[in-house]
């Protein structure tokens, strides 16, 4: 049977009333006791003056004999009135016309702090007007750079890495050429739902390192998402 408690009116804040339908189940239906059942639905993060991005970066042929631990990508943000929130970085690998010794490839991500002086080398992406939002009616991204490889590794510029990586991926490799170290796309970071992303403020990011056996010459694609949002807003 319904009671007068059955329905609470909750205001927003406009002070607008709205009605949410509720069962006493108090053991002698006097009130003081409520359920309410809901259907939440995932909703993407209120990006306000900032937006939602995502960039797919391709190498050129990078040479053979390139050091281990040497940087590929560099994602820079610098803005002071936005904070980047990292969701996804995905990464897909292959050999070309040299086949590599057999061998393992390791694909390290670092945070990077206290970011000063951008990295050099190598090629940077298109960020201005529609380039990587996801909506057309969204800004410009204010990332400040994006950088990847052409054909060699990039230079580090003025920043403080984490010591250990924030994720990492490893590929067996063989002597084969024009041959994809892995068969799909792979997650080399990710925060999904509720899960904290990577949160970069004014000065920080991340880099990708590479480590492949020697000989072979190669490519790659790294494709990032990401969401910039007020910084009152996370």
């Amino acid at each position: 049977m319904a009671s007068p408690n059955d329905n609470i009116s909750l205001k927003d804040g406009l002070s607008a009333t709205f009605k949410m339908r509720a069962k006493d189940t108090s053991a002698t239906q006097n009130g003081s006791l409520q359920s309410v059942n809901h259907l939440a639905t995932p909703y993407p993060v209120d990006y306000g003056i900032g937006g939602c991005f995502q960039i797919a970066s391709k190498s050129g042929i990078m040479v053979a004999g390139v050091s281990a631990n040497s940087p590929i990508y560099s994602f820079c943000w610098t803005s002071a009135t936005l904070n980047a929130l990292i969701r996804r970085v995905r990464l897909q690998a292959w050999s070309l016309g040299t086949g590599f010794t057999a061998g393992i490839a390791v694909f390290d991500m670092f945070v990077c702090r206290s970011w000063t002086v951008a990295d050099t080398g190598g090629t940077t992406d298109t960020l201005t007007t529609d380039n990587g939002n996801l909506r057309t009616a969204m800004p410009a991204t204010a990332l400040s750079e994006l950088r990847h490889s052409a054909t060699a590794t990039l230079t580090a510029g003025t920043r403080t890495k984490d010591i250990q990586p924030v994720d990492t991926i490893s590929y067996g490799v063989t002597t084969a050429a024009n041959t994809l170290f892995s068969a799909s796309v792979t997650k080399l970071f990710e925060r999904i739902g509720a899960e904290h992303p990577l949160v970069c403020v004014a000065n920080e990011g991340f880099t990708i390192q590479a480590s492949v056996p020697a000989t072979g010459t190669w490519g790659w694609s790294i494709i990032t998402e990401w969401d910039e949002v007020p910084l009152t807003s996370y």
